[in-house]
């Protein structure tokens, strides 16, 4: 069995890996990363940015939007955002931050192998080989094969979509307590489709009720369009920690991704950064990544008060729409 070692190794190729292998390119450190998936990018993503994500990985070719609607119980409303929201494919993001790691930088990809923890510092890849790490980044996403070694408890939501061949230009956020409970559905515009999902808590609506609310608002909002199939994933976010003892986590893997809305694009980014300054500096704080934490856990507040209180979710959701309406308002309640 081949044996390779590298300074730093890196256990996926997503926004959270990427940000980090990007951070440490040209460091001195040695990193390897390594990906599932034989071609780097696309995964079952709704692919909206939020107003967290960094502005230097935006790519250009990003949708942005600036209004949003909100429907809540079939009423329309629409909201001008402080920040603009951007959608973008998985694929074109991670082009986009592969194009800022240089070549030469230390940095060395291998694709389509997984891993499987050996050791704290050892993994075993699907072509049989071993490869030996003195710290290892864990940037599987949801499913994490770093975060079920560590034996961490787990807190999942899913999240379901259709892509539909058809115009909008709506950045849409479908709410009704009614018929979701706290779950909501969303309708998001990408250059050649939109993409309409729904995410929601599994143990409070059965997988079966979700699929049909979804095909239910496609066939009212896209009526005779080309319908993908169904597609979705997992949303890991229970937070765990960063730093384990010479196993890191960052992203999905580290349940960073918001309870609430789903989002963990942005989260996994910021994240991916500020470990990677961490690796070269012990003594960097990382303050951005305990800015996402302290927005996380006022978001997830919020959430487990429209949880508690299910009659008054639809007041709720109108008192936060009238807040996010007033000066300053938007950043109140987004951190």
């Amino acid at each position: 069995m081949p044996k390779k070692h590298c300074d730093i190794l890196i256990i996926g190729a997503g926004p959270a890996g990427l940000a980090c292998a990007g951070e440490l390119a040209g460091s001195g450190a040695s990193v390897i990363v390594l990906e599932r998936q034989r071609i780097i990018g696309p995964k079952a993503c709704a692919g909206a940015l939020s107003r967290l994500m960094p502005a230097d990985l935006v790519p250009p070719s990003a949708l942005r939007f600036d209004e949003q609607l909100v429907e809540i119980a079939g009423k329309g409303h629409r909201l001008r955002l402080e920040t603009p929201r951007f959608t973008v494919p998985r694929e074109t993001l991670a082009s986009y931050q592969l194009a800022k790691i240089p070549n030469g930088a230390g940095i060395e990809f291998l694709v389509g192998t997984g891993a499987r923890m050996i050791d704290r510092h050892t993994i075993a890849t699907g072509d049989g080989d071993e490869l030996s790490a003195d710290r290892i980044v864990g940037a599987d996403g949801s499913l994490s094969a770093v975060r079920r070694f560590l034996g961490l408890p787990t807190g999942r939501s899913l999240g379901l979509y259709r892509e539909v061949r058809a115009a909008s230009s709506d950045y849409t956020l479908i709410l009704d307590a009614a018929r979701y409970g706290a779950a909501y559905l969303w309708s998001f515009p990408h250059r050649d489709r939109v993409n309409i999902g729904i995410y929601f808590d599994p143990v409070r609506m059965p997988v079966a009720d979700a699929r049909r609310l979804l095909d239910e608002q496609i066939g009212r909002r896209f009526p005779g369009s080309a319908v993908s199939s169904l597609k979705g994933g997992w949303v890991e976010h229970r937070y765990a920690g960063v730093e384990h003892d010479g196993l890191y986590l960052i992203g999905d893997a580290a349940g960073l991704a918001l309870r609430a809305t789903g989002e963990g694009i942005s989260t996994a980014v910021i994240s991916g950064r500020e470990l990677g300054r961490r690796l070269k500096d012990t003594n960097y704080a990382m303050p951005e990544l305990k800015r996402i934490l302290a927005f996380k856990r006022k978001q997830e507040r919020l959430f487990s008060l429209l949880e508690r209180a299910p009659r008054l979710q639809d007041h709720l959701y109108k008192l936060f729409l009238f807040t996010k309406r007033l000066p300053g308002g938007q950043r109140l309640l987004e951190g």
